[in-house]
């Protein structure tokens, strides 16, 4: 992880300590001395520049961690908004995603089987190091009925997709100026950036068959635009419903 900002928040608000602490010489330290859970280092520019990269977060400062511990950051709210993120491949993408999860005070995110490791360094870099501020679980899909739905008791689960025939938009799907109930908690599913859900996957369509209360959400554009970013997406859908009171249709 890199810049003392995030390294500091992580353990002022979560407690989260590195393990090693490498810092360009001519810097302060930033944990007392009188503790001994983390090990700090003095270094040269050209070792911090190394290490860092050339990245807007390097201002000197390295923590390596082994205790990450998604438990540890997961509070779960009356009010809960969670992502699913089912094959992704691109370490940008997801580390898009989580920095723009934490950005939207998403809950949680979950990770099917088949994703990028969300500890990679592109994708580490990507989330701006908010990795260790939003929890990040590994979900293997057949899990994700029991876990979404029977354990954080989510009301719906909303899949991106723009293929559907059966798509619709945020807004007709919470219908804010119909007979409303209000939902407590929602789960975004975003799909692999270059197959989607692709319909032959019979595995995402067992499960989602056993899911009554589905509906699938895409992003209306114009001059026959029809896909774009995983991320793109999932910050645009992140957007709207972080910013409407989540109500749905009867």
């Amino acid at each position: 992880m890199n810049g003392s900002k995030i390294i500091t928040e992580s353990f002022e608000k979560y407690n989260i300590r590195p393990k090693w602490l490498f810092y360009r010489h001519d810097k302060p330290l930033l944990f007392s001395q009188d503790n001994h859970q983390t090990q700090q280092f003095p270094v040269t520019d050209n070792l911090i520049n190394y290490i860092c990269g050339d990245i807007v977060s390097n201002d000197g400062y390295c923590a390596v961690y082994d205790n990450y511990d998604p438990q540890q950051l997961f509070h779960p709210r009356k009010r809960n908004i969670y992502i699913y993120c089912y094959k992704i491949s691109d370490p940008n993408n997801l580390g898009s995603i989580i920095r723009m999860s934490f950005g939207f005070d998403i809950s949680a995110i979950f990770l099917s089987e088949d994703c990028v490791s969300p500890f990679t360094e592109r994708c580490v870099r990507s989330s701006r190091n908010y990795i260790m501020n939003i929890p990040v679980f590994h979900l293997p899909l057949e899990e994700y009925n029991t876990v979404i739905h029977e354990h954080l008791n989510c009301d719906y689960t909303l899949i991106a997709d723009a293929s559907s025939s059966q798509k619709h938009t945020i807004k007709s799907i919470l219908g804010i100026n119909n007979s409303q109930r209000k939902l407590d908690n929602i789960c975004l599913v975003m799909g692999n950036e270059h197959h989607g859900f692709m319909y032959q996957d019979r595995e995402f369509q067992k499960v989602m068959s056993q899911i009554p209360n589905k509906e699938f959400v895409y992003i209306p554009m114009k001059n026959n635009i029809d896909s774009f970013s995983v991320s793109h997406a999932a910050g645009i859908l992140m957007y709207e419903l972080s910013n409407n009171d989540v109500k749905m249709r009867r």
